[in-house]
């Protein structure tokens, strides 16, 4: 090995899931009314998040949670595209021992509730979310991977709109700038019929028996200003 090769070993980047958090005070599944301090080996990962797509004053925030999938941005600033990992997954995650419990590879992880912490939440001690009780590490995989393709068709660049608007820009020296807002609507229509393309794949991937059956539902990444892929699922249990 070469010193190069070492140093391009040493600084290369692990992916992780950059919305989670760890937490060392929280309370034991066996006393859930009395939180203590941890040690930082055995911090809960904070791994599922309050709904803020609904009212606090409803029964849906109290019965669901948010796990969020982080964007992935080495693989294209031009378009957002999401993590196809099930989370846990990632090269850098947080790994434990709870495949020695459950005698599974870590491609098999599965939620397991460690401790109580944030009004009653349980988390785990891993990376592992609560996603893994709904999928599998393929099935997240398809489902994403679908939407990140719809999502770059959708903010094509050198799409035939974009390169016409260009031309006709050149052709009337500027004029055409001064027409486009009188044909807003023929302007609006090629990035409306993607963004209806991937709204319209969205409402029958929730409506799906996959989904729909176990009470998961996909949050349409706009709502989240695509900084996140959110899957609102029912509050986890012990």
């Amino acid at each position: 090995m070469t010193m190069s090769d070492h140093t391009s070993e040493e600084t290369k980047v692990l992916f992780f899931n950059y919305h989670e958090f760890s937490e060392t005070y929280y309370a034991d599944m066996n006393n859930p009314a009395l939180p203590q301090e941890h040690d930082k080996s055995e911090a809960l990962i904070i791994t599922h998040f309050p709904n803020v797509y609904t009212p606090q004053n409803t029964p849906l925030f109290k019965e669901t949670r948010i796990v969020r999938v982080p964007r992935r941005f080495e693989e294209s600033v031009r378009y957002p595209n999401f993590s196809e990992l099930l989370p846990g997954l990632e090269p850098a995650a947080i790994v434990g021992d709870d495949n020695a419990s459950t005698g599974k590879s870590p491609s098999q992880h599965t939620f397991i509730a460690r401790g109580v912490y944030d009004d009653g939440q349980v988390f785990g001690t891993t990376s592992t979310s609560p996603l893994s009780l709904y999928f599998t590490p393929e099935q997240f995989r398809d489902i994403v991977h679908e939407i990140n393709i719809l999502l770059e068709e959708e903010y094509q660049v050198f799409s035939w709109w974009n390169i016409t608007d260009i031309i006709f820009t050149i052709v009337t020296l500027g004029m055409w700038i001064w027409f486009s807002d009188i044909l807003q609507t023929v302007r609006a229509s090629p990035p409306s019929m993607h963004r209806r393309k991937l709204d319209l794949h969205i409402e029958q991937l929730n409506e799906s028996p996959l989904l729909a059956s176990q009470r998961v539902q996909v949050m349409h990444p706009s709502r989240s200003g695509y900084l996140s892929l959110d899957f609102q699922i029912p509050k986890p249990v012990a």
